[in-house]
C-alpha cells in the first residue's frame, strides 16, 4: 500500500506543521507529498521552499479549495490519496500505518478527529456518523475508530455557510434525502461532540 498526501494551501504558513506531520510518518514507502498552493503572496512559499525536494509544490491561481484538491489528486501516483489541509496535522507518526492496516479491501477510509485551539488544547472531539451506502459511486468504505487528524479551530461564518451549501449540493446531485436539513443537523451534532470523547 502506497500513499499520496495532498495539501491545498493559500496564504497559510501553518502549512509547515501539516507537512512536518506527513514527513514524520513511520511508514514505508514514504508518502508522496503534494502541496497545491493557490498563489500565496505571504511567506507560505518560503516555508515550502525549505523542504526542498522532499515535497512537490505547485503554485498558481485556482478556483478554490476543491479545485486545488482535484489538482493534487490528478498528480497522485500511489494506491491511496489522503487530503490534509494546511492548518491540520496528523496526530502521530502511525496514522498511515494504521490506515493501511484496515483499508486493504476498501476503496476509501474515514476516521475520528479532534479540534484544537492555538495552544494545542483539544476543544472538540469528532466521531463521524454512519456511512451512507446510497451514493452513486458505490464504493467500499471502511472506518478506522481512532483519532487521526488534529484540526485547527478557526474559520469564519462565510466558510461555515459555504461548507453547508457544498454538502447540500452534493446530497442533491446524488439524489439523497435530507440535504436541506444539513444546516440544522450539523450544529446539533457539534453540541454532542463538545462533550463526548471518541
Amino acid at each position: 500500500m502506497t500513499f499520496s498526501v495532498v495539501t491545498p494551501v493559500l496564504n497559510d504558513p501553518r502549512v509547515g506543521r501539516a507537512v512536518d506531520s506527513i514527513l514524520a510518518q513511520e511508514y514505508e514507502p514514504a508518502p508522496q507529498v503534494i502541496v497545491v498552493d493557490g498563489g500565496s503572496t505571504d511567506e507560505t512559499l518560503d516555508v515550502l521552499a525549505a523542504y526542498g525536494d522532499r515535497i512537490e509544490v505547485t503554485s498558481e491561481p485556482d478556483q478554490g479549495l476543491y479545485d486545488a484538491m482535484n489538482k493534487g489528486i490528478r498528480r497522485a501516483r500511489n494506491d491511496m490519496v489522503a487530503i490534509l489541509n494546511a492548518d491540520d496535522r496528523y496526530v502521530d507518526p502511525q496514522v498511515l500505518r494504521d490506515v493501511a492496516g484496515v483499508v486493504e479491501e476498501a476503496d476509501a477510509c474515514y476516521a475520528n478527529l479532534v479540534y484544537a485551539d492555538r495552544t494545542g488544547k483539544v476543544v472538540r472531539y469528532w466521531r463521524p456518523g454512519r456511512h451512507l451506502k446510497a451514493l452513486k459511486a458505490c464504493i467500499d468504505v471502511c472506518y478506522l475508530d481512532r483519532v487521526v487528524v488534529e484540526m485547527a479551530v478557526g474559520g469564519n461564518s462565510t466558510r461555515v455557510i459555504r461548507g453547508n451549501m457544498d454538502v447540500m449540493q452534493a446530497w442533491a446531485r446524488n439524489k439523497l434525502r435530507g440535504g436541506l436539513l444539513v444546516p440544522i443537523l450539523k450544529p446539533a451534532r457539534k453540541i454532542w461532540q463538545l462533550a463526548v470523547r471518541p
